[in-house]
C-alpha cells in the first residue's frame, strides 16, 4: 500500500487506514504481524517523505492580508492532537494532527491563534509588558477589547511550502499511566525544525488608542515568539524564531537522510551558535536571537524581571528571594550566590546591569577567614555536575 494522494489531510486521514483491520488479532500470528509492520512503516515513510505543493492559501486575498514569516524550532511543532486517529496496531499514528481538509496543508485555525495572543493580555506577569513591546503607554484593557473585539480578523498560519521539500517527521511520547509498569509509547508526527510558517491577519489602526495596524502586527509577531504556539508548549514544542536556525543535534534527531528546509547554506551550524565553550555547542541548542526585551515565564513561587541574562539577553527572572533563572528555557542560567554567599535581589540587578557589588563578609572557603570583595559579572560557564546549567563567571577584587 502506497499513500499517492496530493492532499496530505486525505493521506493521513483516509489513505493511511485504507486495507488495515484495527481489530485484528495479531496474537500468535508472528507472519502476519511482521508484514502489518513492514506495511505500517512504508505507510509512515509516505508521511515524512510528502513534499507539499507549492502554494499559498492567503493569495486570494491579495495585499489586504497583514502577514510575517515565523520558523519552528527545535524540537518541532505538534497541532490538533485531539483529532481522532487511533488505530490499534503496533507502529501506527496513533495521534491526528491538524491539517486543512481543502489544501490538505499543516495548519494552525485562526481561532486558536486568536486564543493564545489573547492569554497573554490577561495574565498578570505578561499584561505589563504589552507597552512596553508596543513602546509607548497604553490601556492594556482597552487595548484587548478594540483587537478582539472590535473587527480585526485572525487567519491563521500555513506554512510557506517550495513544493520539493519535506516538513514532517515523526514524534514519541511515553506517558507513565503507573509507576510500577513500564510506560507504552505513543507515535505521533510532528512539524520539523526550521518550517517557515506565515502568520495572517486583516488588521486595522485603533486611532482612539494610538495604535495603528503595523504596531499591532508587530506586538503579535514578539508575543508569538515568547509563548510558542500549537500543543506542549510547556515542554519545548512550538517555540517559533524570527529566523532559520539548526545545530549540529538538531539535524542529527530529525534524520540526515531528510533534507533540510529551504536553503542549506543559511542553516545553523556549530560554528554559528552562541558559546562560550566547547560543552555548550554539543548539548545545547542556540538561543534565541536576542529581544528588545523578553515576559519573564510564569515560574511557581517568582516571575519579577531580575534584569538581563548575560548569556542570552533574554530576561532572567526571579524563582524565589535571592535566586533567579533565565526565562528562555534553552539558556540555563542560574544566579544566586557567589562561592556560597547568598545575594538578595538587588544585588542580582546590580549585577546584571554589569556594576560591581560589595560583598562585606565573604567566607573564604580555603582559609574560612572573613573578607571584603568586590564582584563584577565576567561571562558565564557551564556547570560542571549538572549538564544543561550555566552560572556566571565573577571578576573580582579584595577590598
Amino acid at each position: 500500500m502506497r499513500l499517492v494522494s496530493p492532499n496530505l489531510h486525505y493521506r493521513f486521514y483516509v489513505e493511511y487506514f485504507e486495507d488495515l483491520d484495527p481489530l485484528e488479532d495479531l496474537e500468535g500470528k508472528e507472519k502476519r504481524s511482521k508484514e502489518v509492520e513492514q506495511d505500517l512503516e512504508a505507510r509512515n515513510d509516505g508521511l515524512w517523505s510528502f513534499c507539499p505543493p507549492a502554494e499559498d492559501p492567503f493569495a486570494a486575498l491579495g495585499e489586504a492580508v497583514q502577514s510575517f514569516v515565523l520558523y519552528t524550532a527545535y524540537p518541532g511543532l505538534l497541532m490538533g492532537l485531539g483529532n481522532a486517529h487511533e488505530i490499534k496496531l503496533p507502529g501506527a499514528v496513533k495521534l491526528g494532527f491538524s491539517l486543512d481538509y481543502v489544501t490538505g496543508l499543516p495548519w494552525l485555525p485562526g481561532s486558536s491563534l486568536k486564543g493564545q495572543l489573547r492569554s497573554c493580555f490577561r495574565k498578570k506577569d505578561q499584561s505589563y509588558l504589552i507597552g512596553e513591546y508596543l513602546g509607548k503607554a497604553v490601556d492594556v484593557g482597552e487595548l484587548e477589547k478594540e483587537i478582539f473585539d472590535g473587527g480585526d480578523c485572525f487567519l491563521g498560519a500555513f506554512p510557506v511550502c517550495d513544493g520539493n521539500t519535506p516538513m514532517l517527521a515523526p514524534e514519541t511520547i511515553t506517558p507513565h499511566p503507573d509507576k510500577l509498569k513500564n510506560p507504552k509509547p505513543i507515535s505521533l508526527m510532528k512539524i520539523r525544525p526550521s518550517v517557515p510558517f506565515r502568520f495572517a491577519f486583516l488588521l486595522h489602526d485603533a486611532k482612539e488608542l494610538g495604535v495603528s495596524a503595523a504596531e499591532k502586527l508587530a506586538l503579535f509577531r514578539t508575543l508569538l515568539e515568547e509563548l510558542g504556539v500549537g500543543a506542549k508548549t510547556n515542554v519545548g514544542f512550538g517555540r517559533m524564531t524570527t529566523e532559520q536556525r539548526k545545530t549540529e543535534n538538531q539535524l542529527k534527531f530529525d534524520n540526515e537522510k531528510l533534507p533540510l528546509i529551504g536553503d542549506p547554506a543559511k542553516a545553523y551550524t556549530k560554528t554559528d551558535a552562541y558559546t562560550k565553550s566547547e560543552a555548550y555547542t554539543k548539548h545545547e541548542p542556540p538561543s534565541p536571537a536576542p529581544q528588545r526585551s523578553r515576559a519573564p515565564e510564569s515560574r511557581k513561587g517568582g516571575g519579577k524581571v531580575l534584569g538581563p541574562c548575560p548569556k542570552c539577553d533574554a530576561n532572567v527572572v526571579s524563582v524565589r528571594p535571592g535566586f533567579g533563572k533565565c526565562s528562555n528555557r534553552d539558556c540555563g542560567f542560574q544566579i544566586g550566590t557567589y562561592f556560597g554567599t547568598s545575594l538578595s535581589d538587588e544585588q542580582i540587578r546590580a549585577l546584571l546591569r554589569g556594576e560591581s557589588v560589595v560583598l562585606e563578609n565573604h567566607v573564604d572557603k580555603r582559609t574560612q577567614q572573613r573578607e571584603r570583595v568586590s564582584i563584577r559579572i565576567k561571562g558565564c560557564q557551564p556547570d560542571k555536575k549538572h549538564d544543561g546549567i550555566w552560572w556566571p563567571f565573577f571578576d573580582r577584587q579584595w577590598r
